[in-house]
């Protein structure tokens, strides 16, 4: 396949980096808080977001009592919630593919509405992924279970999916499991093919980001480059390696080919401020320009946290807090055509009677913090802010995971 980007990318790409945007005035725009309807009485509790489509569906994990967890498909349209491990179907397909595994983490769901995770036997405490086909019916009767290609003995999961089903996948390597790298498959293509993999494990611990709708996807080391590969159905063909020095956190790629990323300026084996990034930038994956987006000095940036970015250019990170509690900003690109940026704390934004509003502002992230920001939609409504997807503590210690929903938009 050749290397191609379908999106236009923002008009201001690849000029010379700009001074940090100002807080801007606050829009008419206004989120409510929607609880991901998860049971959390007793000892049954959250266990971890994923990732939330462009169409309002969100994915993430709890534990139950016996601390196994349980993945779940969350849509925000009608609130309801599926339970995997709760759907008799989902389990007699899944029993006749792998006897004895269980359904474990749900990672990421592409818009059409293919989710991918990770299944674990508790007996061999061996974990390799999963992708559950919802698109088939209405009715959660119909879905299909699919197993990802078997990475050798490792324990493997699936990360990430796009809308033609080209999957990331995320592997350890025994016997410590120290070593990891990633693969790529699609089990849905024509015929399927897969797993690839990018590398052994052996010589650094490689992590990924996200696989976009082109075919594109990150692999990047905390103390090395990000290289940016093009996924042609056969053989990733590395086409860009982005020398950004040390990198803090989650790597995210749109379909407009931007790439947003923390950047670190300590050393290896020194740390500055815990786990404080000095600057948010975004990347264009094909020259590799960057353009800073927020200086330390504006936000205390969380290197660790998760950065998304939207097909309209808006992201969505971590700020202040420590490292089990923060904020959630939101960069905002406007309608305009030389793009403006708007920067807000999301706390602001929130409608003065939601009722979940004190405890989101006391207390977001709690227990989970860095790794809570985890929402990359470009949900359609009239002004194009995006939905949110992240996490918060009540005020009696119990952890909800939630979508925020713009609402009065003007």
């Amino acid at each position: 396949m050749a290397f191609s980007i379908d999106a236009a990318p923002p008009s201001d790409k690849g000029k010379p980096p700009k001074d940090d945007p100002p807080a801007t005035e606050l829009p008419a725009i206004r989120y409510s808080i929607h609880i991901v309807p998860i049971p959390t009485s007793g000892s049954i509790r959250f266990g971890g977001t994923g990732r939330i489509s462009n169409t309002g569906m969100a994915v993430g994990a709890y534990r139950d009592a016996s601390n196994a967890y349980s993945p779940y498909l969350y849509d925000v349209a009608s609130e309801a919630l599926i339970d995997f491990r709760a759907e008799p179907s989902l389990n007699d397909q899944l029993q006749l593919l792998a006897p004895g595994y269980r359904f474990h983490r749900a990672y990421s769901i592409s818009d059409i509405g293919i989710v991918v995770g990770s299944i674990y036997s508790d007996q061999d405490d061996v974990q390799r992924g999963f992708a559950v086909d919802t698109t088939l019916s209405t009715g959660v009767n119909d879905w299909e279970v699919r197993l990802l290609p078997d990475v050798g003995n490792y324990r493997s999961f699936g990360l990430d999916i796009n809308n033609r089903g080209d999957i990331l996948g995320f592997f350890y390597v025994p016997p410590d499991y120290q070593g990891q790298d990633l693969f790529v498959c699609n089990p849905f293509s024509d015929p399927p093919y897969g797993p690839v993999l990018l590398g052994d494990g052996s010589a650094s611990p490689y992590e990924g980001g996200n696989i976009t709708d082109a075919g594109l996807m990150t692999r990047f080391y905390t103390d090395g480059p990000i290289e940016v590969y093009d996924v042609n159905g056969v053989n990733p063909a590395l086409i860009r390696t982005i020398d950004t020095g040390r990198i803090g956190g989650n790597v995210s790629l749109n379909n407009s080919g931007v790439i947003a990323a923390f950047k670190r300026d300590q050393v290896l084996g020194q740390k500055k401020n815990g786990k404080r990034a000095d600057l948010a930038v975004q990347i264009d994956a094909v020259t590799g320009n960057t353009e800073n987006l927020v200086q330390s000095g504006s936000f205390t940036l969380f290197g660790e946290g998760r950065h998304f970015l939207n097909d309209n250019g808006d992201s969505a990170f971590q700020i202040g807090g420590n490292s089990t509690s923060g904020r959630i900003a939101l960069l905002h690109r406007g309608f305009s055509p030389d793009h403006q940026i708007n920067l807000w704390n999301v706390d602001e934004l929130i409608a003065a009677d939601d009722p979940w509003r004190d405890d989101w502002i006391e207390a977001w992230g709690s227990g989970l913090g860095i790794s809570a920001v985890t929402g990359r939609s470009d949900q359609d409504n009239a002004s194009g802010y995006p939905l949110l997807y992240g996490t918060f503590s009540t005020s009696e210690g119990v952890r909800k995971a939630a979508v925020l929903v713009p609402h009065d938009v003007p």
